[in-house]
């Protein structure tokens, strides 16, 4: 294995990809300011690509899973406690998806370079749900700055 060799120091999180090797290349920069030895970068690489937190992310998608299958949709918002406990949870795991997705962005930069995180199939649907995730927990009393009426629906 050959490391490169950043100000006397060689690291693992250095490694450059040769043709037909399995090491990942990394960006030189990362979100253009945070080079290969800048010791936030290093942290975020080292917590991304540390297997226990790869291990405690799909455990949270699994929960998750299993959180949205025991929630039951009421009509007109109507809800039951158990309902209402798991809006809150799903608090818990937006900000535990937020916290990989920024980790990841450090690490890996946002797009420019070829290991980019966004050039990664299932980091970009990740991106995209992290995006959209505020948005859908969001009361729903306004759309394009005016009230939203109500559904129609039976009169009473």
């Amino acid at each position: 294995m050959t490391l490169l060799d950043i100000s006397g120091i060689e690291h693992p999180y250095f490694l450059f990809q040769a043709q037909g090797n399995n090491q990942v290349q990394r960006a030189p920069r990362a979100l253009y300011c945070l080079k290969l030895n800048n010791p936030i970068r290093r942290a975020a690489l080292s917590i991304v690509e540390w297997k226990p937190f790869d291990i405690f992310i799909l455990l949270a998608i699994f929960a998750n899973c299993v959180a949205l299958g025991v929630s039951k949709p009421f009509p007109e918002d109507d809800s039951n406690s158990t309902n209402h406990d798991l809006e809150q949870v799903e608090y818990v795991f937006l900000i535990i998806f937020t916290v990989e997705t920024f980790l990841k962005i450090l690490a890996y930069g946002l797009v420019m370079h070829p290991s980019s995180y966004i050039r990664n199939g299932w980091n970009l649907l990740d991106f995209v749900i992290v995006i959209v995730g505020p948005a859908g927990n969001q009361p729903h009393t306004q759309f394009m700055g005016s009230p939203v009426a109500p559904p129609p629906g039976p009169a009473r």
